[in-house]
């Protein structure tokens, strides 16, 4: 008499299957995420032409941008508060980036409250910057700098720069350009009004006597006319 085994059947659960499956495919997708987050960071890091980057940045993306709008977003970068960007072209996946720098590529002498530099590959499709500046009236007095005197300048050249706002201890700025690039805030001290005054120095004339005489010249008269004299004088009583 033969004995049939039993052969026993594991059930699989299609819900285990099903979650184990969802998470390999959530693993896959925030692994690939986080690569290409790691790219942009580097690529952004190390391939941005211009000065040393000594600390504050911002850095601004944007889809797609048709030619002619503008593009408003907040910096917060050591004295500039915002910008609006306008494009000449249609833009697509456009980063705009704005670090504070230790120099520019000009030479400038003057009182600095800051510079910094916005940058992008595609800023020659960018016709028009208008920048709002927020400073601290405590910072610009220990930079010597007064409100009043307080400019923007763009790649070397100062820009009209507006004072629309004071509130709070701070000052509020207004300024446009044609395009973006390095920017410093401060005064230019030019040759003009940095002139100090002259002290006025008063000489005295020293008479001194002729080399050929001996005598001082005669003053009160001239030197060839005759005078009298106290004893001719006093002789003419007796006579």
């Amino acid at each position: 008499m033969k004995h049939k085994k039993r052969v026993t059947k594991h059930k699989i659960n299609p819900r285990k299957v099903n979650s184990t499956a969802v998470n390999k495919k959530h693993q896959v997708f925030w692994a690939t995420l986080g690569i290409l987050f790691l790219l942009t960071f580097i690529s952004v890091i190390f391939f941005s032409p211009g000065p040393l980057v000594t600390g504050n940045a911002a850095i601004q993306t944007v889809a797609f941008m048709k030619a002619g709008t503008d593009l408003h977003f907040e910096v917060k970068v050591d004295g500039l508060k915002e910008m609006t960007v306008t494009f000449s072209e249609d833009v697509k996946n456009i980063v705009i980036t704005t670090e504070e720098v230790s120099n520019v590529n000009w030479p400038f002498a003057g009182k600095i409250y800051s510079m910094f530099k916005v940058s992008s590959v595609d800023e020659d499709k960018i016709s028009q910057a208008k920048l709002v500046l927020k400073l601290k009236e405590t910072d610009l007095q220990n930079r010597g700098l007064s409100k009043e005197a307080v400019t923007l300048y763009y790649q070397g050249q100062p820009l009209k720069t507006t004072l629309i706002n004071e509130e709070e201890g701070y000052v509020t700025y207004y300024a446009t350009c044609s395009g973006i690039g390095e920017f410093l805030i401060g005064k230019e001290v030019t040759s003009a009004n940095a002139v100090e005054e002259t002290p006025v120095v008063t000489t005295t004339a020293v008479v001194e006597p002729s080399s050929e005489t001996g005598q001082l010249p005669l003053t009160g008269k001239a030197s060839g006319e005759k005078g009298s004299s106290l004893w001719e004088t006093i002789s003419g009583w007796f006579n």
